[in-house]
């Protein structure tokens, strides 16, 4: 899985060796590494590392923009502070924002009216019923294109209006009851709920007509180059070629339209459904856009919905925390950059400096792996060459011009946001795309494929995770390792299929390919052995995460023998597999939705049980406890 190592790590605590009939024994390390280490840690060994990290940074952050508000030494701290200093205060009038778009829905008398809507609220960032993005053409990846892509509906997911078990049309009465809500608090009146029953009505159609997740996940499913002038004939009732004037867009040739079913589904609504349905639909879609920034009962009626039934928050998080979502969600960039700026340069020096210890790691075991073709091992290191390595956070500059806030009107703030976002995003049309980086204050790292960059955050690489207090072997055994899981990423099963400037072509020839899965395919039976009652975890499903954490591992041992100058030791050595341990906190029972990962317990002890090093540190005889016979054994990068 090509996705970023990011904070939300859980799943049920499972001993690959224990049975759940028999009384708990004390365990040794050779028995059940996960248990032992949990024994050593005592009352620490459910603290979650991540979650750790997280609370850090959201603390720094909040400290950072209180500052911001009462004393900015820069224009971002003003800019900043003005906007926390609106996201905390009581919101007042925060509809009136929206008078302007409201009151021309309220004027709709003819279909043209409602195309008119649509461009004015888009030319304000607000996406109604479909969505305008600026990206990369994937066909010529040197430069940005637009595209028009499926939306218009309240919930995330098409399948909510399609599927018709007890649990999604319980989610569904919900869902009809809060836009119901919302149209009241809005002005609907008596008239609120059998408007609820005309948008979802329209949205069902429209959800129909769309793409699944799925489907949206191919990139190829959202990509279909079109004649700008073919768009007013093929969907005229949304009139396109006034949509582009109203953004400013004259002289535009072409945009990328996949999703045709559904325009011509939206195209149909406009031309012959019910202008009352619009006025309802409209008005809706205006005020949930902007609800979580309106205040009063707007805001409190969206936490209720999307917090509490979509997202199973049941504690409101306070004012300040509240807040702290509203800037991230509004200006994560101009954040990051601040965050950054207080961050701690000499811990982030380290942390770039144990990064390129593994990655001369990495070179050296791709020249040393003897099952790749000499082409192969060639494209690896003209790989490992290019690789763009960033710790921290992006430093460049935020072209904020234009931007300036009210200190007591969040929701006009937020709406100068996305204006401001889509002027700028349209500007790119035609020119580079722009590449998006982790923002310094999120705990994160992720290796990009299409860039070949493998990005570390300040928030990353810090307490509890890393610091320069820590001895280099709890150093690698814990960030080092999980930083090489993601660097391992660019040079495994699937980072095969990106070269060294991240094109989408193959560098392992077909022997390559067969080869791998003949050394590896074991992995994939070792974890479909692992059954509890708790869980069955899926070796093929998994395979590509539980072979970059063996693949981790070893790269980040690699890396620390090779700096530790000094003789193999048991107390640094048991150091380094200690921090590994630490990763993965014996937390309750709460799979992996996707399956592609294994539960904590085994994501400590299934890569351990192939590991010859852990076997001689701990002195683990063949086949003792949860060690896999030396000849069962699965090596990635270590031969």
């Amino acid at each position: 899985m090509l996705a970023s190592l990011l904070i939300t790590l859980a799943g049920p605590a499972l001993s690959a060796a224990s049975d759940a009939t028999k009384p708990t024994a004390q365990p040794s390390p050779c028995d059940d590494f996960a248990a032992w280490s949990a024994m050593q840690r005592g009352e620490n060994a459910a603290l979650d590392p991540f979650q750790i990290l997280d609370a850090n940074s959201r603390s720094t952050q909040i400290a950072l923009l209180q500052r911001a508000a009462s004393a900015p030494t820069n224009d971002n701290q003003r800019l900043l502070g003005d906007l926390w200093a609106s996201a905390t205060a009581e919101q007042k009038h925060g509809m009136d924002v929206l008078k302007p778009l409201l009151d021309q829905v309220s004027g709709i008398r003819r279909p043209r009216d409602v195309a008119d809507v649509i461009a004015s609220a888009h030319q304000q960032g607000l996406p109604l019923l479909f969505r305008v993005d600026v990206a990369a053409d994937l066909r010529n990846a040197s430069q940005s294109m637009l595209y028009l892509r499926q939306a218009g509906l309240g919930l995330p997911d098409r399948d909510y209006y399609l599927r018709q078990d007890p649990q999604t049309q319980a989610l569904m009465q919900h869902y009809r009851a809060y836009v119901e809500r919302l149209l009241s608090l809005s002005g609907s009146g008596k008239a609120a709920k059998a408007d609820a029953e005309r948008i979802l009505g329209m949205e069902t159609q429209l959800a129909r007509a769309s793409l699944s997740l799925a489907q949206l996940r191919d990139p190829n499913n959202s990509y279909l180059p079109t004649d700008i002038k073919a768009l007013d004939k093929q969907y005229p009732s949304l009139r396109f070629k006034d949509f582009f004037r109203t953004l400013g867009l004259r002289g535009l040739s072409a945009a990328s339209m996949a999703h045709t079913a559904f325009f011509v589904q939206a195209n149909h609504l406009v031309d012959g459904g019910s202008l009352e349905a619009w006025r309802a639909y409209l008005r809706f879609h205006l005020v949930n856009d902007l609800a979580p920034w309106l205040g009063g009962d707007v805001a409190k009626a969206r936490r209720d919905f999307v917090g509490v039934q979509l997202e199973a928050i049941d504690d409101e998080p306070a004012r300040e925390e509240r807040a702290l979502d509203t800037i991230q969600q509004l200006l994560p960039d101009l954040l990051s950059r601040e965050f950054l700026a207080q961050s701690d340069t000499g811990r982030l020096t380290a942390a770039r400096n144990l990064i390129d210890s593994e990655v001369a790691s990495l070179r050296q075991a791709i020249a040393d792996a003897d099952w790749l073709s000499n082409d192969a091992r060639d494209a690896g290191a003209a790989k490992v060459d290019a690789l763009v390595i960033e710790v921290g956070g992006d430093k460049g500059a935020v072209d904020t011009a234009g931007l300036s806030f009210s200190r007591d009107q969040l929701a006009r703030n937020a709406l100068q946001v996305a204006a401001w976002r889509q002027r700028m995003a349209l500007t790119r049309i035609g020119r580079a795309p722009m590449v998006g980086t982790i923002p310094a204050q999120t705990p994160a790292v992720f290796y990009d494929p299409a860039h070949n960059r493998l990005q570390v955050s300040a928030a990353f690489a810090a307490p509890p995770l890393f610091s320069r207090a820590m001895s280099p072997a709890a150093q690698y055994g814990g960030f080092g390792a999980l930083v090489a899981h993601e660097l391992g990423h660019g040079f495994d099963l699937a980072g095969s299929k990106f070269d060294a400037q991240g094109q989408t072509r193959p560098w392992w020839t077909q022997p390559d390919y067969i080869a791998y899965a003949k050394r590896n395919e074991p992995l994939s039976v070792q974890y479909e052995a692992y059954r509890s009652e708790a869980v069955a975890v899926d070796g093929k499903r998994s395979f590509i995460e539980n072979a970059a954490d063996l693949a981790g591992l070893e790269l980040a041992w690699m890396a620390y023998r090779g700096k530790v100058d000094a003789p193999a030791n048991a107390a640094g050595d048991q150091s380094f597999f200690s921090s590994w341990a630490t990763l993965w906190p014996a937390l309750p029972a709460a799979p992996d939705a996707d399956g592609l990962q294994a539960p904590p317990t085994l994501r400590v002890n299934g890569p351990l049980a192939n590991f010859d090093p852990f076997a001689a540190t701990f002195d683990c005889k063949p086949g003792a406890g949860f060690m896999l016979a030396p000849e069962k054994r699965v090596h990635i990068w270590i031969n």
